[in-house]
């Protein structure tokens, strides 16, 4: 296992500098966006979740510091409790690939799903049928938005359902999560405030 997160690390670092600033053209288009992108409000239309709670819980999973500002970053890994960010999709899906050989304690994506934890979206004829297949962003918010809908459905109050999203089982972990993801939410609302008195 030590031998695959180190090479994950030795990947990770020869492909991140063009990549990055490729990525950089991309992202800074967005510096001046809503404080919310657009796809975070398709994804939790379809399941009734708000767009600043599905964010927050993006921002909490996979946030990088970018020159535009803190964005969820699509390509990004957690193998066995350590973080990864790759410039482009297709190094992040080599990675999961070789990460895969060894452990199934995998988060995936823009909000992180994990392939043990959640059997129901990986595998042959479900969601995500081949791995990589959960680093679409797009399809990644999407059942990110349809697991908050369920535990919300169950608690009746969206931190708390964030919480159960990181850790149904509760206790700790689940407290300190809800803690980031209402940092997260005192953020963005602070952010449109600022965008609200600016126009």
């Amino acid at each position: 296992m030590r031998a695959t997160i180190w090479g994950l690390k030795a990947y990770r670092r020869m492909v991140m500098g063009c990549a990055f600033g490729c990525s950089l053209a991309v992202l800074s288009s967005l510096a001046n966006a809503t404080v919310v992108p657009p796809a975070y409000f398709d994804a939790a239309s379809l399941h009734q979740v708000p767009p600043e709670v599905l964010y927050a819980v993006a921002t909490a999973e996979s946030v990088v510091s970018l020159k535009v500002g803190r964005r969820p970053w699509p390509w990004t890994l957690n193998v066995a409790g350590e973080g990864f960010q790759f410039a482009t999709r297709e190094a992040a899906c080599d990675a999961l690939l070789l990460a895969l050989e060894e452990t199934r304690l995998v988060d995936v994506g823009i909000t992180q799903l994990n392939v043990r934890w959640q059997p129901q979206l990986f595998g042959a004829g479900k969601r995500f049928s081949h791995p990589c297949d959960a680093l679409n962003p797009y399809a990644n918010l999407e059942e990110a938005a349809r697991l908050l809908r369920g535990h919300f459905d169950a608690t009746g109050d969206w931190v708390q359902a964030a919480g159960r999203y990181h850790r149904p089982a509760g206790g700790e972990p689940a407290a300190r999560y809800r803690r980031i993801v209402a940092t997260e939410l005192e953020r963005l609302k602070t952010s449109r405030q600022r965008q609200l008195a600016a126009n």
